[in-house]
Order: structure tokens, then C-alpha cells, then sequence
């Protein structure tokens, strides 16, 4: 062969540019493939980065606290979250009130297990129950109003120590006073009754109501003088005034004939 046939060292030279040429020819493949597989792991640092930044931000917001009048028992999660309370805190939080109904003070919230001293200082002076405690107490009020009219000629001793402004030895004194007069009449003899002042007597009135059934009439043509006299509106000079006119002249016929036969006033009958 003539290949055979040139000196060592040009078969060599050759030989060595053959192996060039291949080299060559083969290195395109080679980098296309390096920068592929380099461009693969650069994105994946990049996604990395964006994850460790994302995450960073996350922490920042939701690390960063918000404060602001709150009321405990009606605030959601989120704003929970923005006073920057824990998953495990807000979950505490809205259980509680879910099992236990409500909040009724400040102090209530240091029963959450998982609030401590710390936590509860920050919070206190932006706790905020007033707004639920008033509506609560109106509702109940206008409640109780409309459901508290007791009759003032039935009522027994505790019936009336109910009632806002009377207690036990007023409720004694006003049935000691309903047995004396046989009932009462109009709602103003209730200003009669020791102890009872005008300005009790306007918050007293308003929850009792008057039955005149219930009233018990004298038979003024039986009585005795000695016990007519007990009335609170009859003296004893009266009480045998009208038994000795009685005596001597005959029964009375009506009201009219009583005041008529004994010089009454009308305020009196």
C-alpha cells in the first residue's frame, strides 16, 4: 500500500490529524450536551432561590403585627392572623368560643391554653367587649320590662321583691298597707306606704299593674266601729261616728246615703 510507504514520521502526523479531525468533528454534540445539562441544573437553582425568597416574604408578613380595637368574641381568623397570633393560637381561639359560647371579660381569654402572660399583655388594651355586653344588657332590659308587670293586689312578698327597687321589708310594708285598705285602688296609694319617695315610686310603678277584683269591700252595715277604725282613711272619731248614725237611723242604703248622712267629702268616699 502507498500509505505503507511514506517514513514513519509522516504516517504518524497523519495519523495524528486524523484523530484532530474526529475530535473535531464530534465537539459540537459534546458542548450541546454540557450546556443543556448546565442550563437544566441553573434552573433548578433558580427555582430554588425564588422558593427561599418566597418563603422569606411569607415569614416577613406574616411576621409583621397589626394592632387595632378588636372584639373577641366576633374577630376572624385573618385578623387574628394579623395580630400576629399563631395557626395553633387562632385554632385555641375559635374553639373556645365555639364550645364555651362567648367571652364575657378581658381576663377570659387568658383561659386559652395557648396564650400566655406575654401575648395577653400585648393584646389587653385593644380588647374590646363593651359593644356586645351593652346590647346584651338592653335586650334584657326591654325584655324584662315587658314581662314583669306583677299585680300589686295579688302579689306575695317574694313576687315583689322581684321588682328593681323593692326588697324584702318594703314588699312587707306594702302588703301590710294592701290588708289595711282592702286593696288598692289606684297606683298612687303606693306613695302612701312608708319608705316609698317619689322618685322610687316612678322606677317601682312601671313594673306592677292593678287588678280592682281583687279588692275586698267592707260591709259597712256589719262592721264594727273598733275595727272600720283600722282603715288607714277613718279615725276612730269617724269610724263611731258612722256606726252611732247607723244605730240610730238604719241601715245605709249606698255610698251616696253613707256620705250623705255623715257630712263626707268626696275625696273621702
Amino acid at each position: 500500500m502507498k500509505f505503507l510507504e511514506f517514513p514513519r514520521g509522516q504516517r504518524n502526523g497523519i495519523i495524528v490529524l486524523a484523530v484532530f479531525i474526529v475530535i473535531l468533528a464530534i465537539a459540537p454534540f459534546f458542548f450541546s450536551f454540557f450546556q443543556k445539562n448546565y442550563q437544566a441544573q441553573f434552573d433548578i437553582f433558580e427555582k430554588e432561590i425564588d422558593n427561599i425568597s418566597i418563603s422569606d416574604t411569607q415569614k416577613k408578613i406574616k411576621n409583621k403585627k397589626s394592632y387595632f380595637k378588636f372584639n373577641p368574641n366576633s374577630i376572624s381568623k385573618d385578623s387574628l392572623s394579623l395580630l400576629g397570633l399563631s395557626d395553633r393560637q387562632i385554632n385555641n381561639w375559635v374553639n373556645f368560643r365555639k364550645k364555651n359560647g362567648r367571652f364575657y371579660q378581658k381576663k377570659d381569654i387568658k383561659k386559652l391554653y395557648t396564650i400566655d402572660s406575654i401575648t395577653y399583655n400585648r393584646l389587653e388594651k385593644y380588647i374590646d367587649i363593651r359593644l356586645a355586653k351593652k346590647k346584651k344588657n338592653k335586650f334584657a332590659k326591654k325584655a324584662y320590662r315587658k314581662k314583669s308587670k306583677i299585680n300589686l293586689n295579688k302579689a306575695t312578698e317574694k313576687e315583689l321583691g322581684k321588682c328593681y327597687g323593692i326588697g324584702i321589708k318594703l314588699s312587707q310594708r306594702i302588703i301590710k298597707y294592701r290588708k289595711l285598705l282592702g286593696g288598692f285602688v289606684c297606683m298612687e296609694q303606693l306613695k302612701e306606704v312608708y319608705g316609698i319617695r317619689d322618685n322610687w315610686y316612678v322606677k317601682i310603678s312601671s313594673q306592677l299593674s292593678i287588678d280592682k277584683s281583687n279588692i275586698r269591700k267592707i260591709n259597712i252595715n256589719t262592721i264594727k266601729a273598733s275595727v272600720l277604725a283600722y282603715h288607714p282613711y277613718i279615725t276612730k272619731e269617724s269610724a263611731k261616728k258612722i256606726i252611732k248614725e247607723r244605730v240610730k237611723n238604719g241601715k245605709y242604703f249606698d255610698v251616696k246615703d253613707l256620705q250623705k248622712r255623715n257630712n263626707l267629702s268626696n275625696k273621702w268616699i
